[in-house]
């Protein structure tokens, strides 16, 4: 799984100088290297903690002089996610990897290319969620297009990028439907899904008034000018006038909208799935610039409530959500 996106969210990193001080940060970082002589990479396993991943499942390789604060922080924006979350990645274990780049990566791994699902201009995480090595990583620096490998710093994102990509291990390891393999498969099963759940939440967000109850804030660039898609006069510019709300979105988000993937041979809305997971639980991977908020949209309980609902529940409890859960529209 990949997330494939360079707009990843603005995380404030607080420098957490206080882990290790409260019983469930009692642990400590221990010095391990990945890969091979000569190329080895330098490496701290954080063990000790009461918490996953804290417990021997966490590796930082990334830049040293951010671990006590971008580390940390990563390491602590996972294991504050609910019990239930906890328990299914400790379960398999999922491993959790920061590295500083991709080119750290490739030599942790003894990799010669990386793999064709990882673009390094354009991905800041990877997740394994099968095979002997079940694992979840973030990089801190991505590379230039047509420049510098590992330029591209997107660190201030680690806390969205690394738990969207355990919510890709999610997506197979918590409570499901009946008759549903993985949470964002497109598939109705036999209870309320989380498809069923998103196809109630476009139809109320196709029923929205345009520029008034829905794009008011949305912007893309028009001749290299930051220009809201909604006009002064209250219309939309062109190319959104004339379609459906739901087309829109796709067209000015479509790494989230409009990727559909193959999770397991089976078809799947993984990516938008682990958005929104990464959305709801701490504010999501974009960077709010250039007019871009589609975790605005994904944690929004206007236009989401259904698969919010979904979601909220799962993570806080590890049980689907009944029908008298929902609001009325999603039931």
């Amino acid at each position: 799984m990949k997330i494939f996106k360079t707009l990843l969210s603005v995380a404030t990193v607080a420098a957490l100088s206080l882990i290790g001080a409260t019983e469930a940060y009692a642990g400590s970082w221990v010095d391990v290297e990945m890969g091979t002589v000569p190329n080895q990479v330098d490496c701290s396993l954080r063990i000790g903690d009461t918490l996953y991943p804290g417990n021997g499942n966490f590796i930082y390789c990334g830049d040293p002089a951010l671990r006590s604060t971008n580390g940390a922080a990563a390491l602590q924006a996972v294991n504050s996610q609910p019990t239930p979350v906890l328990n299914a990645l400790n379960a398999v274990p999922v491993k959790v990897y920061i590295f500083k780049d991709w080119a750290t990566y490739k030599k942790a791994f003894n990799l010669t290319v990386l793999p064709s699902n990882i673009s390094p201009t354009a991905h800041a995480g990877d997740s394994d969620i099968d095979g002997p090595t079940i694992r979840s990583t973030a990089v801190q620096f991505i590379d230039a297009v047509g420049g510098s490998p590992g330029s591209v710093p997107v660190y201030s994102r680690i806390n969205g990028i690394i738990v969207h990509e355990l919510a890709h291990q999610l997506d197979t390891r918590m409570v499901k439907p009946t008759g549903v393999t993985v949470h964002s498969q497109n598939t109705s099963g036999t209870a309320l899904t989380w498809y069923n759940a998103l196809q109630k939440d476009i139809i109320f967000i196709n029923g929205q008034t345009k520029c008034t109850q829905i794009f008011q804030t949305d912007k893309v660039l028009v001749g290299g000018v930051l220009t809201n898609i909604c006009n002064s006069s209250g219309n939309l510019i062109a190319p959104y006038a004339g379609k459906t709300n739901w087309d829109i979105l796709k067209l000015l988000y479509p790494t989230v909208f409009n990727s559909p993937d193959i999770t397991n041979g089976i078809a799947t809305n993984s990516e938008f799935w682990s958005e929104q997971y990464s959305a709801i639980a701490v504010g999501g991977t974009e960077a709010l610039f250039l007019g871009k908020s589609y975790d605005f949209y994904l944690k929004n309980q206007t236009y989401f409530s259904c698969t919010n609902t979904y979601i909220r529940t799962l993570k806080q409890f590890n049980i689907l959500a009944v029908t008298g859960t929902y609001i009325l529209r999603c039931q």
